[in-house]
């Protein structure tokens, strides 16, 4: 269920405008002040303190790496890897084209055209444009 949330998220968006050709994308949840997985895979969020789950990294609007966060580090993946491992891909839930599209979500725009959305189960998308 949660995979078919999250495919269904981010099928649903569509790049509203873009300047800049490259841009990130990171998924994750929130936790408590005293929650620690991997002591740089936080971000301080408007919503709160979030643990990333993924780090995804998009130019013009392709999937070029992502980062999957793991307690000793961030373990990166090229989009090679993931086009020879259709089981990895599918089980990050990671569209291969960037889009984004306002919808239903309870969204924070902060001044570094970064955008925070949370979903109902605590979940946050955090889109940033490079």
């Amino acid at each position: 269920m949660k995979t078919f949330i999250t495919i269904l998220m981010l099928s649903l968006f569509i790049l509203s405008c873009s300047s800049t050709n490259k841009r990130q994308l990171i998924k994750g949840e929130l936790v408590g002040e005293n929650y620690y997985y991997n002591q740089n895979g936080f971000v301080n969020a408007p919503f709160g303190r979030v643990t990333i789950k993924t780090h995804v990294y998009y130019t013009n609007q392709k999937l070029t790496k992502l980062l999957s966060n793991h307690p000793e580090g961030f373990l990166e993946y090229s989009l090679n890897d993931l086009k020879q491992d259709t089981l990895l891909l599918n089980h990050f839930s990671i569209d291969t084209v960037y889009n984004l599209k306002k919808i239903g979500l309870n969204k924070k725009i902060t001044r570094n055209d970064t955008i925070f959305y949370k979903l109902k189960n605590n979940s946050i998308l955090i889109s940033i444009k490079k």
